[in-house]
């Protein structure tokens, strides 16, 4: 739950927060989605209910805790390059701007795609 927390508020540094909070998380939550769409024929339909039920509540609310989370860790890590004097203000600002932008499409990308 403290990981959870610290997410939230930013306090995970940012390639964690985007590489191991997110992309991995992601990879390791694809069998969910598997089972959901295949579950009924491959596992049974209670299997399939259980996997349906996780992806629909959990996902979307870990989605809106990690692009939080990694939004702030992106502006944190931008202040903390700002005191440090050894010229890294560049490569910090490319690596926080590729991961707001990377936020910003993941949540628009589906509403272009659907035309909505």
């Amino acid at each position: 739950m403290k990981m959870i927390k610290d997410l939230w508020r930013g306090e995970i540094t940012l390639w964690k927060s985007y590489w191991l909070c997110g992309v991995l998380v992601s990879i390791l939550q694809s069998p969910l989605w598997l089972i959901t769409e295949r579950g009924s024929e491959l596992f049974g339909a209670d299997l399939a209910f259980i996997a349906l039920a996780i992806v629909v509540f959990t996902v979307p609310l870990y989605s809106v805790v990690w692009s939080v989370g990694t939004w702030r860790s992106a502006t944190n890590y931008l202040e903390v390059a700002d005191t440090e004097p050894d010229g890294r203000l560049w490569k910090r600002r490319k690596y926080a701007f590729l991961a707001k932008g990377s936020i910003i499409i993941g949540w628009t990308a589906p509403f272009v795609i659907t035309g909505w």
